[in-house]
């Protein structure tokens, strides 16, 4: 009975190490192989070896043998069970981890979303009130700078009015005092006739003083007919010429005032279609944000229900390969162990020092499985970082890219802005000097109209004081 429990004990303690070993060698196979391939060899050494021994001590093993197969049955259901719920246990506690860590990524990817799209927000607030607060004041400057050019063309128009009035004033002041002067001139160079014709009268006879006068009346008749064809022939030609400078003056002031309110009207069209265009460019560049979003969204979805299925299929067909390796190696170790069984009091010397080399052995395969560990996790991990970057990389692009659109946007309307006010100003100088123009051609038209009106006056007076002469001489 000591024999067994010795050998019982020993079975123990070698079924644990080699469980630790296989534990450990399952995580590479080319150091397994190598240490199956050695332990094989120095089995088969031992084999040869032993085989005498083993030959003379089978027939004492055989009743050992039995009573612990019946011994390793019970014991290998019992294991076989513990197995089993551990496996069950391992299995549901990696299910809670990854449904834990799912809910974590959801957790974050959310807030990232949340803090994400609110940036976007503020951005997007922070754009729009600067937008609408120079959209305001370019408003206003526009509002301020048409009331200015109203205001000092009604300015100008009065005060053109009041100088015209004040030059009327005096033009008319000075044509009483000219007709004044004339009055007195004539009534004096009247009198002189007069007096130099009383003489003649006294000198000359009566008779040639009526054939003269005769001779005078049917010349001065003749020459009254000739003057006054002549004069409506001249008058009918300036008639002609002020008619069509007329029309032409109203046609051009006509056209003026027509492609003014054509030019007022398509200024408020186009500005009304370049905010329509700019609301419109908005909406297109939210929805091909939002679609980008979205696209981006369902990549990294994709690339990671595609990365976790393959780790998942990875770790399947690892487990698949233990499991596969584990029932082999205890279908075998069941044969060894019943074999080992009958040698272990033989091996009991030689397993202390097996047990130290397997002890560096073990320590050397758990650095290289750390050092394996340590470089997956570190290739995992930079792969990781590659696509971090790569997706930062992508929206920093497309940040700065619609950065710069807002920016040309800004410095479109600006130009548009400084175009329309040059253009503006440009056509208000062409206008002021069409006007002025205007002004001088209907000026130089008064003027002449004036001076017409004054001739004819002063030629009816003419005409009705030599009336009144040749009244006066024939009375």
């Amino acid at each position: 009975r000591k024999r067994f429990l010795k050998l019982k004990y020993y079975s123990i303690i070698l079924q644990s190490r080699l469980r630790m070993i296989i534990a450990v060698t399952s995580y590479k196979r080319y150091l397994w192989a190598t240490v199956v391939i050695q332990r094989h060899w120095r089995a088969y050494f031992r084999r040869k070896q032993d085989q005498q021994r083993y030959k003379r001590l089978k027939s004492s093993s055989l009743i050992i043998q039995s009573m612990f197969r019946r011994w390793k049955r019970r014991k290998m259901q019992v294991q076989i069970k513990a197995v089993i719920v551990l496996q069950r246990a391992f299995r549901e506690w990696q299910v809670r981890e990854r449904a834990k860590e799912e809910k974590s990524a959801v957790v974050i990817q959310s807030w990232y979303r949340m803090h994400k799209e609110l940036r976007n927000y503020a951005h997007t607030r922070s754009c729009v009130v600067i937008i609408q607060r120079r959209f305001r004041c370019f408003q206003a400057q526009k509002l301020y700078k048409r009331k200015k050019a109203s205001v000092v063309t009604i300015q100008k128009h009065y005060r053109a009015y009041v100088k015209g009035k004040i030059e009327r004033t005096q033009y008319l002041q000075k044509q009483a005092a000219a007709i004044q002067l004339q009055a007195a001139f004539r009534r004096m160079k009247a009198r002189n006739l007069h007096r130099q014709i009383r003489a003649a009268w006294v000198i000359q006879s009566y008779w040639r003083m009526r054939q003269e006068k005769l001779r005078f009346l049917n010349l001065k008749k003749i020459v009254i007919k000739l003057q006054a064809h002549i004069r409506k022939h001249q008058q009918l030609q300036k008639y002609k010429k002020m008619r069509k400078a007329a029309l032409i003056i109203q046609a051009y002031f006509r056209a003026y005032i027509s492609a003014r309110k054509v030019l007022a009207f398509y200024q408020k069209t186009r500005s009304a279609v370049i905010v329509l265009q700019s609301a419109y460019r908005g909406m297109q560049a939210r929805k091909k944000f939002i679609h980008i979003l979205t696209s981006v969204i369902k990549i990294q979805s994709y690339y990671r229900a595609y990365i976790s299925h393959k780790k998942f299929m990875s770790l399947k067909n690892a487990t698949i390969k233990l499991q596969s390796i584990v029932k082999m190696k205890r279908a075998r170790k069941q044969y060894l162990r019943l074999r080992e069984a009958a040698l272990c009091i033989q091996q009991w010397y030689r397993s202390k020092k097996v047990a130290a080399l397997k002890r560096e052995e073990y320590m050397q395969v758990q650095k290289f499985c750390i050092k394996l560990q340590a470089f997956v996790r570190g290739y995992l991990a930079r792969k990781q970082m590659r696509l971090q970057r790569k997706a930062a990389i992508s929206l920093q692009s497309y940040f700065r890219m619609r950065k710069m659109r807002q920016y040309y946007l800004k410095i479109y309307k600006a130009t548009v802005v400084i175009q329309n006010y040059y253009r503006a100003n440009k056509a208000r100088v062409s206008q002021r000097k069409n006007f002025l123009q205007a002004k001088r051609a209907a000026t130089c038209l008064q003027a002449a109209y004036r001076g017409y009106k004054v001739r004819q006056l002063i030629k009816q007076q003419s005409a009705a004081a030599l009336k009144i002469q040749t009244a006066f001489r024939g009375c």
